[in-house]
């Protein structure tokens, strides 16, 4: 059982239930007074403002919550009623007579509806009239272009009908952008603000209450150019530089990676070079002098003595050369200190403390060196300094280092004994150091020079061709 009520709802009553549709399902909201069934599949309401005709099975899909709103035709004044207004004063306010259709009674007469003859309204042709874009009016053609960036484009529509045009409702659809039809209702127009890049189609159609949709909708094309980074070929750019980045990343840890190693590589050929021109060499020297030993036993007895201490000398001096090695492996020089600044170091640590004067002296536009080449200049200082220091007595030690045109030239001089350098033969005569130094100087392929007399001091100078480098 049906019920209709002044605020519009109209209630159905069953055993042990009441369902409602009201404004929610569509329903205009002004009060209703009758409801009957025509028996060909819909409902005829009377109401304050017309008769509303409303599909049954529509009305049972949305009271099991299939359907959210229902597609209600209202027949009023331009369908051929004297009035809109029907009556409510007596009941029951309308009724069906078989044979006859369904009677309301209005203000001015009964309305009698025939439902037999009653059709269904054709759709009403649909128009595109213009497109605005940001204010400034678009010529409707089969296409707008639109120039890239964020815009507000308004598309204005229209459907040609001359009976009952209020009633005509319209949805719209933009192709590629919208998932579904938009219910715009009476509205005439279709607002866009935000149109990513892309060629959209709008689709626009009509219809009457209770009609179809027209079967073939209006439509124009949209399409909404990109901005440079909207584009493939900022997307391929973007991606070639992504690789280009990743591959130079690589690239580069693959070269960190390299130069450290090269770095430990060289190190320890450094330090395998140190053992072999030094140590090594040294244990063979010992080696020879411990079997002369052996052989003097035998042969002449009294000059073993001076053997074995020959021998003990290159083992001192030898213990000495391997600290250093050590010590050189512990603290290496910064990167960033020049050759002068480290054999001022050497110079004044190894005067601290021992009442020598003297100084370090350098002439020339001073040049970056092999690294290899400025570690024997500056072991050669060490072992100068520390001889002219051990052996000389020297009250005074300076050290010159001038960079010449095409070499670079270390003296070491002191004010100490000095001694006979026609003694000086190298490591037969036990004087380790000086032909360390001497072996350090060829090794860079320069030459060494040593110049001594007993009471004069003594001059040490080693002349090393510039081989000019970049890095260290």
């Amino acid at each position: 059982m049906w019920a209709a009520t002044l605020a519009g709802a109209l209630y159905r009553v069953g055993p042990g239930e009441m369902k409602v549709l009201d404004r929610r399902h569509g329903l205009p909201g002004h009060p209703v007074y009758q409801i009957q069934d025509d028996g060909a599949g819909s409902y005829w309401i009377s109401s304050s403002r017309g008769i509303l005709q409303v599909p049954g099975a529509q009305m049972e899909e949305a009271l099991a919550g299939r359907r959210q709103r229902l597609d209600i035709a209202i027949y009023d004044q331009e369908d051929g009623m004297r009035t809109i207004e029907c009556h409510r004063l007596s009941q029951p306010a309308g009724g069906r007579q078989p044979g006859a259709g369904i009677w309301f009674p209005t203000t001015k007469g009964f309305v009698r509806i025939d439902p037999a003859r009653v059709r269904a309204p054709q759709p009403p042709a649909v128009f595109i009239e213009e497109a605005t874009l940001d204010g400034r009016l678009l010529t409707a053609a089969q296409e707008l272009d639109l120039t890239p960036g964020a815009h507000a484009l308004e598309i204005r529509y229209t459907a040609l009908r001359f009976a009952s045009p209020g009633k005509i409702s319209f949805r719209y659809r933009m192709e590629g952008f919208d998932p579904d039809w938009i219910e715009a209702g009476g509205e005439r127009v279709a607002r866009y603000s935000r149109l990513p890049p892309g060629r959209y189609r709008f689709l626009v159609s009509a219809r009457m209450p209770a009609g179809e949709w027209a079967a073939t909708p209006a439509a124009i094309t949209v399409h909404q150019e990109p901005r440079f980074f909207q584009t493939r070929l900022f997307l391929v750019l973007l991606g070639l530089i992504s690789v280009a980045g990743a591959v130079g990343l690589f690239r580069w840890r693959e070269f960190i990676v390299r130069s450290r190693y090269s770095a430990v590589l060289a190190e320890r050929n450094r330090i395998a070079r140190e053992w072999h021109d030094t140590l090594l060499a040294g244990f063979s020297a010992i080696s020879w002098q411990l079997e002369e030993t052996l052989s003097r036993l035998s042969e002449i007895p009294e000059k073993a003595g001076e053997t074995i201490e020959t021998a003990l000398k290159m083992v001192h001096h030898y213990r000495a050369e391997a600290r250093q090695v050590i010590w050189d492996l512990r603290e290496n020089r910064p990167e960033s200190e020049s050759l002068a600044e480290a054999i001022s170091g050497v110079w004044r640590r190894a005067l601290a403390g021992q009442g020598v004067e003297g100084g370090v002296t350098v002439i020339g536009q001073p040049v970056r060196l092999a690294e290899d080449v400025e570690r024997n200049i500056l072991r050669i200082c060490q072992e100068a300094t520390a001889n002219a220091l051990r052996h000389a007595k020297a009250g005074r030690i300076d050290v010159l280092l001038d960079y010449a045109k095409d070499a670079v030239i270390v003296r070491i001089s002191d004010n100490g004994r000095g001694f006979a350098t026609g003694d000086f033969v190298g490591i037969a005569s036990g004087h380790f150091g000086l032909a360390v130094m001497k072996e350090r100087a060829e090794r860079c392929g320069g030459r060494f020079r040593l110049a001594s007399e007993p009471g004069k001091g003594t001059i040490v100078e080693a002349a090393i061709p510039i081989q000019p480098t970049v890095s260290r």
